[in-house]
C-alpha cells in the first residue's frame, strides 16, 4: 500500500517527500495530535477530536497459513476450525490483539500460542517459515515479500474485520494539492477494501 501511495500522491503533487513510521496505532495517533505527524494511515483509529479522520473502510480478517497446509482449501473458514495449529499472533501493541483474542477464548477450544509480534512483518516471516498459522487483513499479506508462499482465507466470523483509517492534522494549511491528495488516499483506501478478499491459492 505504502508503493502504491507514493506513486498515485507523485501524480499529483511534485512536492512529495513521505516518511514512513511505523508504530501502533496509539503511538500514531499520538504523534498525529502532538503535531509530530502531519497524517496517518492506521487501523480503528479512535475517535479524537485532536485529528481529522478522512476516510474509513472495513477489511475482514483471514487465517493466513503455509500454501499447501490445507489440501482442498475452502472459500472461507470458522474461526474455531483454525484453533489446532500453533497460533502466531498479533501483541498487545496492535489494535487487532484483544479482539482477536476475545474471539479465540469464545471458541472453548484448546489451542497453542507458538509467538507474537508486533510486527506483521516478522508474524508473516514465522508462518512462512512454518511456525504456526496467523489471522490478519489481506493487505496486510499482499504487502509482504513472502506473500507467494502464503495463502489468505476469510474468516466467517462478521465480529472480527479491521477498520483502515487515514487521518489528518486539523493543523494542515488547506490548499488544492492537499485535496487532491486526499482524495487519491480515499481511492487506495476504497480499492483496498474492493479487493478480491477471497483464497490466495
Amino acid at each position: 500500500m505504502v508503493r502504491r501511495l507514493r506513486h498515485r500522491l507523485a501524480e499529483v503533487t511534485d512536492h512529495l517527500r513521505l516518511d514512513v513510521i511505523v508504530d501502533g496505532t496509539d503511538g500514531l495517533i499520538a504523534r498525529l495530535a502532538g503535531g509530530g505527524l502531519d497524517a496517518v494511515v492506521a487501523f480503528n483509529i479512535p475517535t479524537d477530536e485532536r485529528i481529522r479522520l478522512v476516510a474509513s473502510v472495513e477489511l475482514p480478517i483471514g487465517l493466513v497459513c503455509l500454501r499447501g497446509l490445507i489440501c482442498d482449501p475452502p472459500a472461507s473458514i470458522a474461526l474455531a476450525d483454525c484453533l489446532a495449529w500453533p497460533l502466531c499472533l498479533p501483541s498487545e501493541e496492535l489494535s487487532l490483539h484483544p479482539r482477536l483474542l476475545a474471539e479465540i477464548y469464545r471458541q472453548d477450544r484448546a489451542f497453542t500460542i507458538a509467538a507474537t509480534s508486533n510486527s506483521i512483518a516478522t508474524l508473516c516471516n514465522m508462518i512462512a517459515d512454518g511456525a504456526g498459522v496467523g489471522f490478519m487483513t489481506r493487505p496486510d499479506v499482499t504487502a509482504q515479500p513472502q506473500e507467494g508462499r502464503l495463502s489468505f482465507i476469510p474468516l466467517r466470523d462478521r465480529r472480527l474485520t479491521e477498520q483502515l483509517g487515514f487521518a489528518v492534522s486539523p493543523t494542515i494549511k488547506p490548499s488544492s494539492e492537499l485535496d487532491r491528495a486526499l482524495e487519491e488516499i480515499g481511492s487506495i483506501l476504497s480499492e483496498a477494501s474492493r479487493e478480491a478478499p477471497p483464497l490466495i491459492p
